[in-house]
């Protein structure tokens, strides 16, 4: 199940730490933080969709293991490359096209797919940086917020189509 609180939560508390401006390391790392929870939430609901989808479906034992293992397997938070990939192996094809038709039929997909996009990107940067006692251009929590609610309404669509149509 998707849920909101815990990470809605975690960002509302990033956000007021940053905005106490304690010291501009301190600001990294709340930025930094902000930014590595609301990438393994969006991880962590496709996980849960995808586990949602297959629930109580499967009854071969080989069948459930193999699940088990793609979605261990996959790491990481892209649309496309990640989350549809899934979709398409617990779904089949037809149902997967007919669910993303769905959903985006007013460009909700590709809006999570741009955002996600972006996410990664800020992702990478950050995660493959240091703070070397030099001011560090950096996306502030409020900015992560902003993007965990332009995401969350499209990922709950998805999960709630799934939990009435599957």
């Amino acid at each position: 199940m998707v849920v909101k609180g815990y990470i809605q939560s975690t960002l509302n508390e990033m956000e007021s730490l940053y905005n106490c401006h304690y010291s501009l390391k301190k600001d990294i790392y709340y930025s930094k933080l902000a930014l590595m929870e609301l990438c393994g939430w969006v991880e962590e609901s496709f996980d849960s969709i995808i586990k949602l989808s297959i629930r109580n479906k499967l009854r071969d034992s080989s069948y459930k293991n193999f699940m088990k293992v793609t979605i261990k397997n996959t790491n990481g938070f892209q649309y496309n490359a990640h989350f549809r990939k899934m979709l398409i192996i617990a779904l089949g094809i037809c149902q997967a096209e007919k669910l993303e038709r769905k959903i985006d039929s007013t460009g909700k997909i590709e809006l999570l797919r741009s955002t996600l996009a972006t996410l990664k990107e800020t992702r990478n940067e950050n995660a493959h940086s240091f703070i070397k006692g030099i001011t560090t251009t950096i996306q502030t929590p409020s900015v992560t917020k902003a993007q965990f609610l332009r995401i969350y309404p499209i990922i709950k669509e998805i999960e709630s189509e799934i939990r009435i149509n599957v």
